[in-house]
């Protein structure tokens, strides 16, 4: 009898160890993964949009704009809902007023249309988020964590440079320096920064490709604290400002660029007070934004191949 329970005991005990092996064999491990996103990228400001004013967001959108995206990062998986990551991001922003299809005195937004203002700029964005998962979920687990809804919250800062070019000599050209809405000559603000601040969000679907490999479709928007990503902000000034500032090849050149109107070639008197001295030029109430779609590939650093005893990507121990 003594000996059944010893042996009764004996095997309660290997249950338990086996049971809590088993346990901390599911239990979540943190993770760390690199990778990179491959997208696009659009802008949401002053230059081009619909045929009505007053409409934000994806209502201003021109799909026309739409530019490549790229992207490195590094994340922290901390367990099954919550996610670190770093980035560093670069793209191309474009807007054009000739994309806007309103009608001259039809529609609301005809002023842009004959504005004629368009831009290229680079961004270099660079930024830290905190992701949450909405379903459980692990990193190259594809066993038991297929695929998870996220969203995520951050901020960072972007470095930006908006250029144009110029009609008369073909030549690409900074818009920064020349001060197209009189910055930085006497009674106007100083030259805006081409280094700003920036909140960013996001959301989207993450899935596990293999133990080595998860993949992310998500969208990235970007709000900023600047309405100079694309030059334009506030009124038409006087051309003959630039004159009194400038040489005369500098202030043509600048005139040429803060009212590209007469490209268009329109001769009805009734178009030529949009771009009088102190008529809007761009809505200084809204800061510029853009956002962009991306795929991410995602190497889990130390992932496992073939099960829980193999190893992929794992460092050496020595």
């Amino acid at each position: 009898m003594i000996y059944n329970k010893k042996i009764f005991y004996t095997l309660l005990l290997l249950l338990s160890v086996l049971f809590q092996t088993d346990l901390n064999a599911q239990m979540f491990q943190p993770s760390h993964t690199v990778g990179f996103s491959v997208g696009v990228a659009n802008f949401l400001g002053d230059l081009g949009g619909s045929r009505q004013i007053g409409r934000g967001f994806l209502f201003d959108l021109d799909i026309q704009s739409t530019r490549p995206a790229i992207g490195v990062y590094y994340k922290y998986n901390a367990n099954y809902f919550l996610s670190f990551k770093g980035e560093l991001a670069y793209m191309q922003l474009y807007g054009n007023d000739g994309f806007s299809k309103a009608e001259y005195f039809v529609d609301e937004g005809y002023y842009r249309r004959y504005r004629n203002l368009n831009f290229t700029s680079p961004i270099i964005s660079i930024g830290a988020m905190a992701e949450l998962n909405l379903y459980k979920y692990e990193a190259g687990n594809n066993e038991s964590f297929k695929f998870a809804p996220f969203v995520g919250i951050g901020g960072g800062a972007f470095w930006f440079n908006p250029t144009t070019t110029d009609p008369l000599t073909g030549e690409k050209v900074r818009l920064q320096p020349l001060g197209t809405e009189g910055q930085g000559l006497p009674g106007y603000p100083d030259k805006y920064k081409l280094f700003q601040p920036q909140l960013l969000g996001s959301a989207g679907l993450k899935f596990n490709a293999g133990p080595a490999l998860a993949m992310t479709f998500e969208v990235v928007y970007h709000q900023t604290f600047t309405d100079y990503i694309d030059d334009v902000s506030t009124d038409f000034v006087n051309p003959m400002l630039f004159y009194n500032y400038y040489d005369a090849d500098k202030a043509a050149q600048v005139a040429r660029l803060h009212n590209r109107a007469p490209e268009l070639g329109l001769n009805d008197p009734r178009l030529l007070v949009i771009t009088r001295e102190g008529e809007i030029r761009g809505d200084k109430k809204d800061n510029d934004q853009y956002f962009r779609l991306q795929f991410t590939f995602s190497f889990i650093m130390g992932a496992k191949k073939g099960g829980r005893g193999s190893n992929l990507y794992r460092c050496p121990v020595w």
